[in-house]
């Protein structure tokens, strides 16, 4: 899943930011050339990373595991489930933006885009919504018992 178009635009700009700043260190920079590398250097990687990030949803016999790449990675073992069901969610409204998103200690939003998602609930009582391109075979997929332990 890549992030919503209006995210993206923000990240380019970001990203142009990045490289007006880069320069202007440059320019102003009247010391030793190491800090300047070093302040592009790391705006460059920052913006580029962000640019790259993606989020990946992969499920199997033993665990849900959720990746905005190449920063976060979440394995939810399927043996904690509690419920699974469909929603809908407003990035935005119910978690104050898009990516990995906490709302205090019980709520937690993988979020890429508004409109139709799963609501899952563990053992612990934590929740966790998530958008997928398709909800209904994400709740199918995880309502299915585990072939788990050689049955």
């Amino acid at each position: 899943m890549r992030p919503p178009k209006a995210m993206k635009v923000l990240l380019w700009v970001l990203f142009v930011e990045s490289l007006v700043v880069a320069g202007v260190v440059w320019l102003l920079a009247t010391g030793p050339m190491w800090i300047p590398a070093l302040v592009t250097s790391l705006l460059m990687g920052l913006a580029g990373s962000m640019l790259a990030c993606r989020g990946v949803i992969t499920v199997d016999d033993v665990a849900l595991r959720l990746a905005v790449r190449p920063v976060f990675r979440k394995t939810i073992p399927r043996a904690d489930v509690v419920s699974v069901e469909p929603t809908t969610v407003d990035p935005w409204k119910d978690f104050s933006g898009w990516g990995y998103r906490t709302r205090g200690k019980k709520l937690v939003g993988f979020l890429f885009h508004s409109g139709p998602a799963v609501r899952l609930t563990v053992r612990s009582g934590r929740t966790y919504v998530i958008t997928v391109p398709d909800v209904d075979r994400l709740v199918e997929v995880l309502r299915q018992p585990t072939n788990i332990g050689g049955a």
